[in-house]
C-alpha cells in the first residue's frame, strides 16, 4: 500500500533543504512522523534530525526542580537514542535534545542559515486544523521562511 509519498513524481520542494527536522515528544504521533520523514529522506538523500525539546516549566510543581531537570533531560536523551536506532540503515541522522519554549526553541533552531525541513504531526483523527497539535499549530503560524511542515495524521 502507498500513502502518496512514492507515487509522487517532483521533489523538487526538496532541492535547497539540507536537514530534515523532526520534531518527537515522545508520544505515539512521532513514530508515523518519523515513517514519513524516512521516506522523505530516502528519496531526496537529506539526512534527519530528531529534535526533542525538554520544557522547563514541567519542572514547576516539584521539590527539587534542576534534579528533576536532569532526570529528564537523560531520560528524553535515553529515548531519543532508542529511537535514532529504529532508523533504517540508510538513512543518515543525528539528534538533538534542547532545553526550552518548545515553540519559541524550535522557531530559533529554524532561523538558522541552512534550510530546513520541519516534519511536524497532528494530534491524530482527520485532516482537521483542530487537530494539529499546538507546537506544530504555533510554528505554521509563525510563517518562518525555512518551515515547511509534512503533517501526519
Amino acid at each position: 500500500m502507498n500513502n502518496g509519498f512514492e507515487s509522487q513524481i517532483n521533489y523538487g520542494y526538496l532541492d535547497d533543504k539540507k536537514q530534515i527536522v523532526v520534531g518527537v515528544d515522545g508520544g505515539h504521533q512521532a513514530k508515523g512522523t518519523l515513517d514519513n520523514a524516512v521516506k522523505l529522506s530516502r528519496v531526496s538523500q537529506i539526512p534527519i534530525t530528531l529534535v526533542q525539546v525538554v520544557d522547563p516549566k514541567l519542572t514547576q510543581n516539584v521539590a527539587s526542580p534542576q534534579s528533576y531537570l536532569k532526570h529528564l533531560t537523560k531520560t528524553v536523551e535515553k529515548e531519543l537514542k532508542a529511537l535514532c536506532q529504529q532508523l533504517p540503515a540508510d538513512v543518515k541522522y543525528s539528534y538533538k535534545l534542547m532545553i526550552g519554549d518548545p515553540v519559541n526553541t524550535l522557531i530559533g533552531y529554524l532561523k538558522e542559515p541552512t534550510n530546513y525541513l520541519l516534519v511536524a504531526q497532528s494530534n491524530g483523527g482527520v485532516y482537521n486544523v483542530q487537530k494539529i497539535g499546538h507546537v506544530a499549530k504555533a510554528l505554521m503560524a509563525q510563517g518562518q521562511r525555512n518551515l515547511e511542515t509534512v503533517l501526519t495524521v
